[in-house]
């Protein structure tokens, strides 16, 4: 960075010769004026300053009883003070700078990521389809719009997409929909016991009621899982995560006869499990389950006042990355 910043307001390398040296370094100190890379050799020192410190050198020189001596300049300045009367150069520099700016408006690469079961060019084409290409003028590219237009038209293949762009470089970002394996109906809820001794090290509950810890000791008929689906039918708010780390939230109405009576512990397990959830969390439900998105609740509270639902101290906050 600091090279960077050398070339683009110019420097000049510089030797002093004679005199006194220890006095000359002492005035570029009290005159502020900054020596890069000072050295001493064969009496005489060199370093660096910029180009508007050189200036201030030669009273600190003359003070100090040495000669100063310009060896090489380098940086903006001086190339375009010797190129002055070189009209082209400046004509094709200032064409260049405001190409540059013109192709900045525009896609030039357009890649995907997180999907394990659909190609590449299948997802590229759909995009495509809804304007995401390269060459695409960026301005006009939607990218809220754009993402549920892929899950739509990829007709539940996908769980999640999204589109980031950052500069001429769009990334579309998607998640597979997850299928919820077949499994057999055994008819009333029954309770899972331990078959015999031993140590529980991992319990994983996608219907009932998780009854055991794991890393504890169990015998034989210990129960594990109870068969009951978990409190009835209820207003709920589930927060879940899937083993990439991707969070989700759900809230459900309930308590609303003719609208929706609400939902089990059980059910919504096998709505987390169906869209990936590794791991999830019932949190307060009844009343206080309500969901603003996007500047609006999309919720009907079961609370007295329908709109807002009734006062919370604390919430979950969902916002989207600064790129």
């Amino acid at each position: 960075m600091f090279e960077l910043f050398r070339l683009l307001f110019g420097y000049v390398r510089f030797c002093a010769y004679g005199g006194f040296a220890e006095r000359f370094v002492n005035l570029c100190d009290l005159q502020k004026v900054k020596v890069r890379s000072l050295s001493f050799n064969e009496e005489r020192l060199e370093g660096f300053v910029t180009a508007r410190d050189y200036k201030k050198l030669r009273p600190v020189a003359k003070r100090s009883g040495m000669r100063l001596s310009c060896l090489s300049k380098h940086g903006l300045p001086f190339f375009l003070f010797r190129n002055r009367n070189r009209v082209g150069l400046a004509i094709g520099a200032a064409f260049f700078a405001v190409f540059m700016c013109i192709m900045s408006l525009f896609l030039w690469s357009v890649d995907t990521v997180g999907s394990e079961r659909l190609s590449r060019e299948e997802i590229l084409s759909v995009a495509k389809s809804f304007g995401l290409r390269e060459g695409a003028f960026i301005p006009k590219i939607d990218v809220h719009e754009l993402s549920d237009s892929m899950i739509t038209e990829m007709n539940g293949k996908l769980l999640w997409a999204a589109v980031n762009i950052s500069g001429c470089r769009a990334v579309i970002e998607v998640r597979d929909y997850i299928q919820k394996p077949e499994s057999k109906t055994y008819g009333e809820p029954c309770n899972i016991v331990a078959d015999f001794d031993g140590l529980l090290l991992s319990l994983q509950v996608y219907n009932g009621t998780k009854a055991n810890r794991e890393g504890n000791g169990v015998k034989k008929g210990d129960l594990l899982i109870s068969g009951s689906s978990g409190w009835g039918l209820q207003p709920r708010t589930v927060i879940g995560q899937t083993r990439d780390g991707q969070l989700m939230l759900s809230v459900v109405d309930g308590r609303q006869p003719g609208y929706s009576l609400g939902i089990t512990i059980g059910e919504l397990s096998d709505i987390f499990y169906r869209y990936g959830a590794y791991q999830a969390c019932n949190l307060d439900g009844g009343s206080s389950a309500v969901m603003y998105y996007r500047g609006r609740i999309i919720t009907h509270s079961s609370a007295a006042n329908s709109e807002r639902g009734r006062h919370i101290p604390d919430g979950w906050i969902v916002t989207e990355p600064k790129i």
